[in-house]
């Protein structure tokens, strides 16, 4: 399969799933977190701009222009980006607004079988999000992020 076709599937999938009736806000929300690693991976700003809210804000002073600006760099500097992603947490603050606690392992080849993961060479990262719904859609409003290292990623 064509690369540009592959990346539009892992983007539009997890969409679709998302639409689906009866869906609750937490699967909706983990169909989110698949969407935006999907996008990362096929290094798309495009689609990983369509999860970040107009009215973006972070504690370092960023706003969506200046997120997708990262975004835009990174996926230039890195040919292949492989993530491993773990969600912790998700709490519905209420019916438009959620927070999400997400480890993230960013890596510039495909990862290995759990148990060789503690020796690989990643990028580890805790992701603290804030999102809320937007016309029916959840956006990333805010996002605060630190390094992280296995231990706690595996625990």
């Amino acid at each position: 399969m064509h690369p540009g076709r592959r990346a539009v599937l892992l983007w539009a999938v997890p969409l679709l799933v998302a639409c689906a009736a009866g869906e609750t806000p937490e699967q909706q929300l983990r169909a989110w977190v698949a969407q935006g690693e999907a996008a990362v991976e096929s290094r798309s700003v495009s689609g990983f701009a369509a999860q970040v809210s107009a009215r973006y804000r972070d504690r370092q002073g960023r706003n969506r222009r200046q997120l997708l600006a990262l975004a835009a760099r990174y996926f230039l500097g890195h040919r292949d980006i492989h993530l491993l992603t773990r969600i912790r947490r998700i709490e519905l603050i209420d019916r438009q607004r959620a927070r999400l606690t997400l480890l993230v392992a960013m890596a510039g080849r495909p990862f290995p079988d759990p148990q060789r993961l503690p020796g690989f060479r990643a990028d580890l990262y805790r992701f603290q999000l804030a999102l809320a719904r937007e016309q029916g859609e959840w956006r990333l409003t805010g996002a605060e992020w630190r390094r992280s290292s296995w231990p706690a990623f595996l625990e």
